[in-house]
């Protein structure tokens, strides 16, 4: 077993990352900060467009440890908020003022793949030995105390001083590639949903509310939207079931205007709209890896898992994880494969946290969520008073917490969400639901 050791024989821990999306450069830059010897895989170039554009409050810690905020900030659109439309007479305005004191009050709107070579650029800073080229993997053999190594071709581009041998710990960092999981056969558990999202980003879009808050709209004929501000542009997504998006075209692009025209208020918003973009297509984003790590590697990112886009927690999770990961690994170690001993609490941790979001996201899907926040408004207006104001600021406090990040894993949050979710007063939750 691999320990960290103080003797002279251990030096700095040698690490290999598959992938520079934002969970990849986070912990490179974190690893490399504390002294570990980092090589990182580019894995090439990424699609100018993702899904991810709009960050959560949590996630503004880790810009401010990275020391990026500023960066982000003079490229991105300051995030207020998030309005939640899920029926089109009670809209429901979510502040990020609700968690202050938890949690910074905002949070930013970010331009990919912009946003990414900052975290990039951040982690070559660092003293990260930067490759642009993608990492290639095989088993290892029985025996060998290991279960991945880098093919002989991709060792070859590992720093001189490696000699040629095979690092303390593989990272996969490979994003829904999920280079390891498959080469080892990795069993993971998918959500139930079987959506597609369309998006583009479009100029003379009309939008309202506060400046900076995303909108988010369920459709009455099944799936929901997103209308994200950024600085010179909007991008607007829609989600929707296969049979949805079926009967709307052939295309993504006929897709995604047909169903633009069919919801009133994107319809409206849109009237003078401009496409400036492509239109790309993302599918299957709910899924969880069953086991995160082994002898020698460990997956960070989306190679570990993802969630639902909605409520924004990707970019989080993922530089959540690189963070937690950059924490876990020793600095120094003994030559040899790094034990999967030293990532145990950070595997326990993502798992948690992949499941708590996705605990959250199901209460907006099936609608007991605006159900229980409609009932909190109708009890508050019939019984109006200091204890129904203390009352209603805690659970939406607890509420907000959860959405910004905060709160997420946490059992009490967890356990008010799950109860208030259950006393919904005559308000159906099939009537918020999005089929």
């Amino acid at each position: 077993m691999n320990h960290a050791s103080s003797s002279s024989a251990t030096r700095p821990a040698r690490v290999a990352i598959t992938g520079s999306g934002p969970a990849g450069s986070t912990l490179a830059a974190l690893l490399a900060d504390k002294g570990a010897d980092v090589c990182l895989f580019s894995g090439g170039k990424r699609p100018d467009l993702l899904v991810g554009e709009s960050v959560i409050p949590a996630v503004i810690p880790i810009f401010r440890r990275l020391g990026i905020e500023e960066e982000v900030a003079a490229v991105s659109r300051h995030k207020p908020g998030a309005t939640f439309v899920w029926k089109r007479e009670q809209p429901i305005q979510l502040s990020f003022t609700a968690v202050e004191g938890i949690l910074p009050t905002y949070a930013y709107n970010v331009p990919r793949p912009q946003f990414d070579r900052i975290v990039e650029a951040r982690a070559k800073r660092s003293g990260t030995a930067w490759v642009d080229a993608e990492a290639k993997l095989e088993k290892a053999p029985a025996g060998s105390g290991r279960e991945l190594l880098l093919t002989a071709e991709t060792l070859a581009l590992t720093p001189p001083h490696w000699n040629g041998e095979q690092p303390d710990l593989i990272v996969d960092a490979s994003g829904r590639r999920r280079a390891a999981a498959r080469l080892l056969g990795v069993p993971s558990r998918t959500g139930p949903r079987r959506d597609a999202a369309y998006f583009a980003h479009y100029e003379s879009w009309k939008q309202s509310g506060p400046d900076g808050q995303i909108i988010i709209i369920r459709h009455d004929g099944g799936g929901w939207s997103w209308q994200i501000p950024l600085r010179d542009c909007v991008s607007v997504g829609v989600v929707l079931p296969a049979e949805k998006a079926a009967v709307l075209g052939s295309t993504p692009v006929e897709k995604l205007e047909a169903a633009i025209e069919a919801d009133p208020l994107l319809a409206a918003a849109g009237a003078d709209r401009r496409r400036v973009t492509d239109v790309p297509v993302y599918s299957n984003y709910q899924l969880i890896s069953e086991r995160g790590a082994g002898p020698g590697w460990v997956m960070a990112g989306d190679a570990f898992g993802f969630v639902d886009p909605m409520l924004s927690p990707g970019l989080w999770i993922a530089m959540r994880g690189g963070e937690l990961l950059a924490d876990a690994i020793p600095a120094r170690v003994l030559p040899g494969p790094l034990s999967p001993a030293h990532v145990e609490k950070y595997e326990r941790e993502m798992h948690d946290m992949l499941v708590s979001w996705q605990f959250l996201v199901e209460k907006f899907y099936n609608g007991a969520m605006a159900a229980s926040h409609a009932a909190g408004m109708a009890i508050m207006a019939r019984y109006p008073g200091k204890i129904s104001d203390l009352f209603q600021g805690h659970v939406q406090k607890n509420f907000a917490g959860m959405a910004c990040g905060a709160y997420t894993q946490r059992a009490y949050s967890k356990g008010l969400l799950g109860t208030m979710c259950r006393l919904t007063y005559g308000h159906d939750p099939a009537d918020y639901a999005i089929a």
